[in-house]
């Protein structure tokens, strides 16, 4: 139950939909003949949601996750004994899709693959299971493990739990794989998107694992200003700022929750 009111309340405080709460607000309140409140409230809606749609600040808010643990050359990779994988990485093959596609956040699947490639690591752990579970659907797992098979890595070195739903869970999953094989100790590689590693990283060290951070999917940009456009409101900079309140919001709850 807390996951579905942690994804609702998230839904509803991220910067689109409270932006038309807040204006919606102001024309009730308007409408009840408090015109300065009314006016007040829709000022502050459609202030929010210009911010928070302008490259500049998506720009700047990305960079303060995504610097935290910057991508290192997969020459440069230290080795490990395995390459931990989170889910989120694949768009599932849900009708009217037919198959596995891809999208921003399969880097991580990409990215563990060359990892694998290079001899980073003898096995690939794939955590993701789905949030909401559907009967004639496999776990994001099984995809993204099929995936790889595609791409010619061997079955073998391949391990996979459908599971967990939180990254708190993959952390206890992944725990659970290593306590079974008996190396809890051994250090691992985590794959996943730039501005989700700084939780994920807490979350994987506070359940005992060593973890190595391998990040993918960076996409905060150069600092420079490019001009006028930077200050033009996007709808690609509303979903980039989107994804931080996410994160941010995500931390709160898991250090609320003593998971951090």
């Amino acid at each position: 139950m807390w996951l579905v009111l942690s994804k609702v309340s998230g839904y509803l405080l991220s910067p689109l939909p409270f932006s038309m709460m807040l204006i919606l607000g102001g024309l009730m309140f308007g409408g009840f003949g408090l015109r300065k409140t009314g006016r007040f409230f829709k000022f502050c809606g459609f202030l929010l949601l210009f911010a928070c749609s302008t490259p500049v600040l998506e720009r700047s808010l990305k960079s303060g996750l995504q610097d935290q643990y910057p991508p290192v050359e997969i020459s440069d990779a230290p080795t490990a004994s395995m390459i931990v994988v989170l889910g989120g990485a694949i768009a599932m093959p849900s009708p009217p899709r037919l198959e596995v596609e891809l999208h921003e956040s399969s880097d991580r699947v990409l990215h563990a693959f060359r990892l694998y490639q290079a001899g980073k690591a003898p096995v690939i752990f794939l955590s993701a299971g789905n949030l909401f579970r559907e009967p004639e659907m496999q776990s994001e797992a099984f995809y993204m493990s099929s995936l790889l098979q595609e791409w010619g890595v061997p079955e073998e070195a391949i391990a996979s739990e459908g599971d967990s739903r939180t990254t708190y869970e993959n952390a206890l999953q992944t725990l659970k794989f290593l306590e079974a094989r008996g190396i809890v100790d051994a250090p691992v590689l985590l794959v996943t998107s730039a501005s989700h590693m700084p939780r994920a990283m807490a979350v994987f060290r506070q359940s005992g694992i060593n973890v190595i951070a391998s990040t993918t999917d960076v996409s905060a940009g150069p600092d420079i200003l490019t001009g006028v456009f930077d200050f033009l409101p996007s709808v690609s900079a509303l979903k980039g700022v989107t994804a931080v309140w996410h994160e941010t919001l995500g931390t709160w709850v898991y250090r609320a929750r003593g998971w951090l």
